[in-house]
Parts: C-alpha cells; sequence; structure tokens
C-alpha cells in the first residue's frame, strides 16, 4: 500500500506536511516570513521538486514585505545549496506589492497578479523545455 500523501486535509483547509518543517502557533510578521523561507528551502532543495509556485494573499495577518524577503531569503539558501536551475514564480496577491518582481539577490522572481496566470507560464515554459530538447 502506498504512503499517504505528503499533505492532510480537513474541514475545507489543507495543511502541507513534510519531514523538517517546524509548525508554528505564532501569528506575527516574522513567523509567517520564516515559514515562507523554510518552505521554500525545503521545497527547492527535494529532488521531486522541478518548479515552485509561492502563493500567499494578504488578510491583514502579516506583513507582506517581510513575507517576500522570507520568500527571497528561502530561494538564496536553497540556491546556494541545491535549487540551482529550478524554476521560481510567485503571487503574492497584496496591494502593496502589486505585479512587482520581487528580488532575490541578483535573480528577479517574477510576480503574477492570479495564480492561474503563474500557472500558464509554467506550463509555456515546460512546453517550450520539450521543444528544444
Amino acid at each position: 500500500m502506498a504512503p499517504p500523501p505528503p499533505f492532510a486535509s480537513s474541514n475545507r483547509k489543507t495543511k502541507l506536511r513534510w519531514p523538517g518543517f517546524k509548525e508554528s502557533r505564532r501569528h506575527n510578521a516574522s513567523a509567517a516570513a520564516d515559514q515562507f523561507r523554510q518552505a521554500v528551502e525545503i521545497l527547492l532543495s527535494a529532488d521531486e521538486i522541478d518548479s515552485l509556485i509561492v502563493l500567499t494573499i494578504d488578510v491583514g495577518l502579516a506583513d507582506m514585505a517581510a513575507v517576500a524577503k522570507g520568500i527571497c531569503t528561502g530561494v538564496i539558501g536553497a540556491r546556494a545549496v541545491h535549487g540551482a536551475g529550478k524554476t521560481v514564480l510567485t503571487c503574492l496577491m497584496d496591494e502593496q506589492i502589486g505585479r512587482k518582481p520581487i528580488s532575490a539577490s541578483n535573480e528577479r522572481l517574477p510576480n503574477y497578479a492570479f495564480p492561474e496566470n503563474a500557472a500558464r507560464v509554467l506550463g509555456k515554459l515546460a512546453h517550450y523545455s520539450e521543444w528544444r530538447s
């Protein structure tokens, strides 16, 4: 029998869980930013992951600038160790950030208004990659 998928769902909420992820009960900007940093580092370091779309919606519970910085820190950390060459797209639904790309060291991560746009671009990148090979 196959092991269950690495997530659990209950009451219309889905929580991703993976080895090494430390869930925090704190609800402040630094906790949210650190959780995004940690998640990005873990996912980009995983061999099973070829690309990543980071999605979050501002509902007033976190400092979105700190979350964006956490994402960038996670990308930089993962790129230094394992994640070079993996595509990272973002969808930070926030009025302050808008659709501006977010900077991670010398890399600019595209930021899309809606997750469907990011998924569409990722699909086109995959199609182009297949066409080139």
